[in-house]
Order: structure tokens, then sequence, then C-alpha cells
């Protein structure tokens, strides 16, 4: 696909190198893998529109999935709060972070399921200036918030580098499954095992032996 830039992208990707910031991230189940390497990711309503399976979530009240359906969440690190509420195996892609400057990016500071934030106001949120608020200072590498969100209209599979899984049993039973799909990247793709970019498994309780407390 042709990849439109803003208009001030030289200025987002220098205010990007400010923040020594080149990855974004994006995680999914481990399944829909061999899906997004095909497809790239893809906003909900054109996984709709091409009959795409897909794990939906919440977006904080009825109604605002549909606002921001046209747009995939991106974040500076993955969401560990949603990815625990994950049983099944997942998979975090790691994302070239010049994509922020991709047409129809917008920004915002905390997590848009938040009452407070409305698609029509955050996603004028457009500009180098709207980047610079997602970060503690004009340099800083830190966040305001480990939740705040970059969303784009899609991610082209060129722009994602790597594969993240928490074990090689998640891993191998997914190159097991990309056949073709694999063969056909255009660049080279990394499929790392990296534990510490997971959150720790919830702990299983056996009800046979009563409650921890």
């Amino acid at each position: 696909m042709v990849v439109i830039l803003k208009s001030d992208a030289p200025v987002i990707l220098a205010g990007l190198r400010r923040h020594n910031r080149t990855a974004l991230y994006h995680w999914a189940q481990a399944m829909a893998v061999p899906s997004v390497l095909q497809h790239g990711l893809l906003p909900r309503r054109d996984l709709d529109s091409r009959g795409i399976a897909y794990d939906p979530h919440g977006y904080g009240r009825a109604g605002k999935e549909e606002d921001f359906a046209g747009h995939v969440c991106l974040a500076f690190m993955p969401h560990w709060g949603m990815m625990r509420r994950e049983s099944g195996p997942t998979a975090i892609f790691k994302i070239d972070a010049s994509i922020v400057a991709v047409d129809g990016a917008f920004f915002c500071p905390e997590n848009t399921a938040r009452n407070e934030y409305d698609f029509s106001e955050v996603s004028t949120w457009t500009t180098a200036t709207h980047l610079d608020d997602l970060f503690t200072g004009p340099t800083d590498w830190d966040l305001v918030s480990y939740q705040s969100e970059v969303w784009v209209p899609e991610v082209p599979v060129d722009y994602i580098r790597s594969v993240i899984f928490r074990t090689v049993e998640d891993r191998d039973a997914v190159l097991a499954d990309l056949g073709s799909v694999a063969t056909a990247l255009t660049h080279k793709m990394y499929f790392a095992v990296i534990p510490s970019k997971f959150p720790d498994p919830q702990p299983v309780i056996d009800l046979d032996e009563g409650l921890p407390f």
C-alpha cells in the first residue's frame, strides 16, 4: 500500500528522535499472528468488511468502539493491564515508531477509554505538540502515563519489525502455522521470545484446595 505522510511529518519525526523512541507496540492473541503478517494490523471496520475474525474488546462506553473503529491503537509500552485479562497465548508486535507520522495518526496522553476522551476531540490531536504531550518533558523518554496511546489508520506489514512471545512453545506454535505467509514477507521479520515483555501470569486457583487466604 502507498503510505501518505502528514504535512508536518519531518517535525513529528524530529520530536520522536528527541524522545529517543524507536518502537511502538500492539498486542493480540497469538493465533492472530498469521493474519496480521498477511494483512497488517487493520482497524475493526476493515476487519469486519473483509470478514476477518478478531477478538473484540470494550472502549469504555457503549458506542465508543464505533467512533474508533477506523483506527488501530498502538502504545510505547505493551498494555499489561489488558493483557492480564487474556487467558490464552499472546503476542506483541514491535512496530517502527515512524508510523506516528502517517496521515490520520493522532495522540492521546492517557487511555482513550476514559470518559473524558471523545473521538471528535482526540482525533484532532495530530501534531508534533500533541506527540510531545505524551511525555513528561520536551526531550524526556518517560511517558506521562504508561497508557498513552497512538492511533493510526492501519499498520502495514512493512512497519512491523518483530513479533515477541512469552515462551518458546508459543512462538513455535505460531511459526508452524505461518506457512506461505512467512515466504511472502518482503523484509526480515524477527520472532523473539522475551518473557519480560509480558505481565506475570495470573495465579491459577485450585478450588479443591481452597483459596490461598
